[in-house]
């Protein structure tokens, strides 16, 4: 008997769920290299604890990567008792890069996140009331935690900048061969 072409209505349906699923990965990884700002309306801003959390993804993944991280994070600490984040807590900002397919180094997108940094944290004369931390956590995944690190070092040379405190890595790839570098 030949095979049959027809095909069972579960197989199809799970095959649907996963081209859906790619397909909202892939639109994803080619959008825009938008950051995301999430902010704590319960801030103290005058806090000597003041922080700012930046998210790194890894290199070959997205910005979007941290959306689900920053909202469930928000939404756990509304639901706690104390109804917010931590006062010390400013925002969670999530940094993109440029050049992510470009055969880019570490130090190149360590160098990018610190002019991110140097953007959010340096007094602007032309708005006072400007908000700027004392603190720093990076939490960074898979690549973005190798870059964390690197970060980390070149902040530390900066004294003008907040300094970071704590260093998250996630799946980081810490003594592995990393791509050729140019």
């Amino acid at each position: 008997m030949p095979p049959s072409n027809d095909v069972p209505p579960t197989v199809s349906r799970n095959l649907v769920a996963r081209l859906l699923a790619t397909a909202r990965h892939v639109r994803g990884w080619l959008a825009l290299n938008n950051e995301f700002m999430w902010t704590n309306p319960d801030a103290d801003q005058n806090s000597d604890q003041s922080t700012y959390i930046y998210c790194i993804h890894g290199t070959a993944d997205f910005p979007n990567s941290f959306h689900y991280f920053g909202d469930n994070f928000l939404k756990q600490y509304a639901e706690n008792e104390q109804g917010a984040l931590p006062n010390e807590i400013l925002g969670i900002k999530s940094l993109s890069f440029t050049g992510r397919l470009a055969g880019l180094g570490i130090d190149d997108y360590a160098s990018q996140a610190l002019a991110k940094i140097e953007k959010d944290c340096t007094p602007d004369p032309l708005n006072p009331s400007k908000v700027i931390p004392k603190k720093i956590v990076l939490i960074g995944h898979s690549r973005g935690g190798v870059v964390a690190e690197a970060l980390a070092s070149l902040l530390e040379k900066r004294p003008d900048l907040p300094q970071v405190t704590a260093v998250m890595a996630i799946a980081a790839p810490f003594g592995a061969p990393m791509p050729q570098e140019t």
